[in-house]
């Protein structure tokens, strides 16, 4: 009886967590358009004159930075404001794309024992790439979905025995995610150009933009908390099973 109590206690703490960070997330992200909305305009007009150019010069930088591991969400939320929802998440999903297309060779050819020197030194690394040559598909996924970084997981999945066919497959993994920063950058940029008054827009629709921002923001913490914790699950087991080799072997 204790035992539930003290459960059902920690599970409305938990609760009223997510909820204040929730808070804390939809208010940043408004401040942060607001903060952007000032230079905005200057953005949109270079853009603007590059015509044509400006969506193959995003593409660029996202296939350049991820190799270096840069944060792809700062490139999502920049898509979307810059872009809007739909092609914002077509500039990313194309960006993914080749920049994984472009970090498989580099990894399986030049860095594959940087890599794996790299990954030993931190068990959890080493376990996604056994993990990944064994369930190729299913990791990818996980993967995929997970807040980790792309760049490395991309470098993990490249040293793995994964063939390139999977690898590019799994890629198109990050829709769900490339879709949902688009609209955070989008309904940000929106919402702090109406607050800075270089937008206007009817209640109905600050109201729409603020709940399909706060809908995003709560995908993203679903989506990523679920493969955390089938990743962690697929870990724990490939450890049991590591282990009664051991004592098989042992014995």
């Amino acid at each position: 009886m204790v035992q539930r109590v003290k459960k059902e206690r920690e599970v409305q703490q938990r609760g009223w967590i997510g909820a204040v960070i929730l808070i804390v997330l939809v208010v940043g992200l408004i401040w942060l358009g607001q903060s952007a909305s000032r230079h905005f305009g200057t953005v949109e007009t270079f853009m603007a004159d590059l015509g044509a150019w400006a969506p193959l010069l995003f593409i660029l930088c996202y296939v350049l930075l991820v190799p270096f591991c840069f944060p792809v969400s700062v490139l999502g939320f920049s898509a979307g404001a810059l872009f809007g929802v739909f092609w914002g998440t077509l500039l990313l999903t194309l960006g993914a794309v080749l920049a994984a297309s472009l970090v498989f060779p580099l990894a399986r050819r030049f860095f594959r024992v940087r890599i794996l020197a790299y990954a030993e030194s931190r068990r959890r690394l080493v376990t996604f790439i056994r993990l990944a040559d064994q369930d190729a598909p299913r990791l990818q996924i996980l993967i995929r979905l997970s807040p980790l970084n792309f760049g490395l997981a991309n470098y993990l999945l490249s040293v793995s025995r994964v063939s390139y066919p999977i690898y590019l497959l799994g890629t198109l993994c990050v829709v769900p995610s490339a879709l949902a920063q688009a609209y955070l950058g989008y309904a940000a940029g929106r919402l702090g150009r109406m607050a800075g008054g270089t937008a206007t827009g009817t209640p109905l629709e600050t109201i729409l933009t603020v709940f399909g921002l706060v809908v995003c923001v709560v995908l993203l913490f679903i989506i990523g908390r679920l493969a955390r914790q089938a990743l962690r699950s697929a870990a724990a087991n490939d450890d049991s099973m590591q282990g009664n080799q051991h004592d098989d072997t042992v014995s």
